[in-house]
């Protein structure tokens, strides 16, 4: 299932939004017919590389030593490199993608939830490919002394190789994708109109796209099943998850998070980049914006491990993140509150 997420289903899911958004864009005259337009769109993913560097930041100043902040903070041991790497992973990333989409789905309707979901597709085409390349190296899933090449040519086209391998990962690839169908008049034609020769094609890939929540979700609670041969007490006390660690991510997603997410939005209005002169438009990027920087940790962080066979990991975070799932109801419905208000985007529905 991990790897049928990452090859197939998120592929297809980034592949037809992204495309499906640009679509609409070009056809759109204006933000007046329930289009975005495309210079408000391309700020999302200015807005994503602000967000994750700010995170990525917050994420190694709390678990860097020399600050003294992991021992007491994050209630985890000196040595546990895997425990840290976890807590800045979970810091450094929310969920977003599948969990803003649904709630976008139950808070609009119309235009306007067309509209959100389309920056939150822009959102994602500088997230994927951040989250599957800084993500490993975060993880300590790069493992730059496998399968060294004989010859010093070799090993510098197979570290090449490598790079190109992590950095075109399925899901940017399908990112890609979309931008080209997206972008280019024949292939919209072709594929996202009803009578196009290539519809079909696109309607199967926006079919196994539907696909990719609840395969995700199934990764996570599949990861939580223990097996039968890891009851031992050192692997019971190393998958072991401190109430200090929970509360630690939970503080940093829901109080902190949330804060850079303001401070991005300001930056970009001091930067004179935010769409002032459409109030419409304006609300739609700003609650997108700030609704990004009050979710959970992603939820695909599972998923990498899996697909790296780090299964007791793996498992780690599965119930890890359930537990913080569970804890972060009221402050996400706390904190989507907030969003609409200073968004004002409830005046456009």
């Amino acid at each position: 299932m991990s790897s049928l997420t990452y090859w197939l289903f998120q592929p297809c899911f980034l592949l037809t939004g992204v495309a499906s958004t640009l679509a609409k864009a070009a056809t759109s005259s204006n933000a007046s017919n329930g289009g975005m337009p495309t210079s408000a769109l391309l700020l999302l993913p200015l807005a994503s590389l602000i967000q994750i560097s700010l995170g990525a930041l917050a994420a190694k100043l709390i678990t860097t030593k020399r600050f003294n902040i992991r021992p007491t903070l994050l209630g985890i041991e000196n040595d546990d490199e895997a425990g840290a790497s976890d807590i800045q992973m979970c810091t450094t990333f929310a969920n977003s993608g599948p969990l803003p989409l649904i709630l976008s789905d139950a808070l609009f309707r119309g235009t306007v939830l067309s509209d959100v979901t389309a920056c939150i597709s822009f959102y994602l085409l500088v997230w994927s490919p951040l989250f599957w390349t800084a993500g490993k190296y975060i993880l300590g899933l790069i493992d730059e002394n496998n399968n060294e090449a004989s010859n010093e040519k070799g090993r510098v086209l197979l570290k090449v190789w490598r790079q190109i391998k992590m950095i075109l990962s399925p899901p940017v690839v399908g990112s890609i994708l979309g931008v080209i169908i997206g972008s280019n008049a024949m292939l919209r034609d072709s594929m996202l109109k009803p009578g196009g020769f290539l519809a079909p094609l696109f309607g199967s890939l926006r079919t196994f796209g539907v696909a990719y929540l609840p395969a995700a979700i199934l990764v996570l609670a599949g990861s939580l099943v223990k097996k039968k041969d890891d009851n031992s007490l050192s692997n019971e006390r190393q998958s072991s998850i401190s109430s200090k660690t929970i509360l630690s991510i939970l503080i940093s997603r829901f109080v902190l998070s949330p804060i850079l997410a303001l401070t991005t939005v300001r930056l970009m209005s001091l930067a004179h980049l935010m769409p002032v002169d459409n109030a419409r438009t304006l609300a739609i990027v700003t609650f997108t914006l700030l609704m990004e920087g009050c979710m959970p940790p992603a939820q695909n962080s599972v998923i990498m491990l899996q697909l790296a066979n780090e299964k007791e990991r793996a498992s780690k975070m599965a119930r890890m993140l359930t537990i913080i799932y569970a804890l972060s109801t009221l402050p996400v419905t706390l904190l989507l509150g907030v969003c609409l208000g200073r968004s004002s985007i409830l005046g456009f529905t």
